[in-house]
Order: C-alpha cells, then structure tokens, then sequence
C-alpha cells in the first residue's frame, strides 16, 4: 500500500493550515473501491474505511476526522468547541458545510464530482470544509458557510482564503438545458458552454462567483483544477462509474 496522495492550496499551506484535497490513492480498498475510499455509505468493507479514514488522519497530522452526513443542501454546522466536536463524531450532523473553531481535528466533505471547498480566516485560525454540488452550488452554499463562519468567529470574508478542489469539469459536465438555463440566470453565461452536443456547466466558475459575491477577494481563491471524471485512475466519478467510493477533502483549524 503506496502513500496516500493528496493536493495541497498554496494559499491554505502559506497561511499555515493543515489541509489536504486527496485521491483515491494509497488506501487499502479493493476492486470498485479502491484504493483511499473515506465513505461508510457506498458498499465498501466498513473495517478498509476505517483503516483508510485512519491513514488520512495520520497523513494530515490531527487526532480526529470530523465528516458530515452530506445531504446535498445548504446547512452549515459549526463546531465552537471540543463537545461539538465529540458529538459531531458520534453522531454526524445533516449538512454539507463543517466551521471548525478549535484545534486538534479536521473537519471534511467527501465528494465523486461535486466541488470540495476549504475555506480559512488566518486572523481567528477557524475553518470551513463544505461540499458544493449542482444543487448547492445554484443555492449558495459556498455564501452560506462564509456568512456562517463570519457569525461564529466575527471573520472579515475580506480576509479569508479558500481553494476550490478536484471536481467534474466544464469539459465533461454535459447537463441539461433547463439546469443550464437556471445557472446562466443565477451567475451569469460564462458558466455554461453552449456546445454542439449539448449544454456543459462550469461548478469551479460558479462556486468562485459565490465566494466573491460572499465577500472573499478573487486573489484570496485558488483552484485546484483536476477533472475527477477524465481521471479514473485517480479519483472516483459517480458521473462516470455510479457505483464507486468517494475521496475526501479536509482542513484543520489553527492556533490564532
């Protein structure tokens, strides 16, 4: 079993913050799954999640993973201090963005398309792992977790940084005409491609769109610009294979 890789931001590395965007290399899952499956939920032996959860946590540094049970909404949790985060554990909470508050865990989404978003305030050391899908994405959830990690921790979004990870990309994305006329409304026609074959749809444009009008400077986003359907052998692809695990995406708060 190789070492688990994982796609670091240089904005969320500079600003000291533990992170890490991983594929599905380097875990111990085997056929459909393999090989760094992070999700209990999709079929795959729960002892090889386990021990695959176990290598991210040691990869990353921390003493807890703290996952969410994914819901494909808009609700942000906040985890203010060590009971939260105790209870988050023993029972996920129904959301698609996780605010970390305090040190010693990470708190991540686990995606096979969708856009993970890491979000960090250098001035408080909180962070925000959120998960933004199709259906996300057109409700604002990347505005959403900003607007609560603001209200919790007093952040300026002005002073935030955030780096968009491995996701479906605009040349594999075909959707239909009726989804891509809403998110032309909603952000704009530079996040459709109007082709020949079909409407393609931009998530990374759009998320990027809701992190500025959230109040995050364009300079203060990065994209880490990896196509999970074009790379089979490197990430899972519920477009392309249905069935198949899911790879994670975490951040760590830090000491102010």
């Amino acid at each position: 079993m190789s070492e688990p890789e994982s796609l670091k931001s240089a904005l969320l590395r500079d600003g000291g913050f533990k992170h890490g965007f991983f594929t599905r290399l380097g875990g111990q899952s085997r056929g459909e799954f393999a090989a760094l499956n992070l999700s209990l939920t999709q079929g795959d032996n729960e002892q090889d999640v386990r021990a695959n959860r176990l290598i991210v946590q040691r990869a990353l540094g921390v003493n807890r993973l703290v996952l969410a049970r994914q819901v494909h909404g808009t609700e942000a949790v906040v985890l203010a201090d060590e009971d939260d985060v105790s209870s988050a554990i023993a029972a996920p909470p129904e959301c698609d963005a996780l605010i970390a508050c305090t040190t010693g865990h990470a708190v991540g989404i686990l995606t096979a398309d969708c856009v993970p978003i890491l979000i960090a305030d250098p001035e408080s050391g909180a962070a925000a792992a959120v998960h933004a899908g199709w259906r996300g994405t057109l409700h604002n959830i990347a505005l959403g977790a900003v607007d609560a990690l603001s209200n919790a921790t007093g952040s300026r979004p002005q002073a935030l940084i955030a780096a968009m990870g491995p996701a479906i990309g605009p040349a594999s994305y075909k959707v239909g005409r009726d989804l891509a006329d809403s998110f032309a409304d909603s952000f704009g026609d530079d996040v459709v491609r109007r082709e020949a074959d079909g409407p393609k749809l931009d998530l990374w444009a759009a998320n990027d769109l809701n992190l500025q009008r959230a109040g995050l400077l364009p300079e203060n986003i990065e994209l880490l610009a990896e196509d999970t359907y074009a790379q089979p052998e490197r990430f899972f692809s519920y477009r392309r294979n249905n069935n198949t695990g899911r790879q994670g995406s975490f951040i760590a708060a830090r000491q102010r």
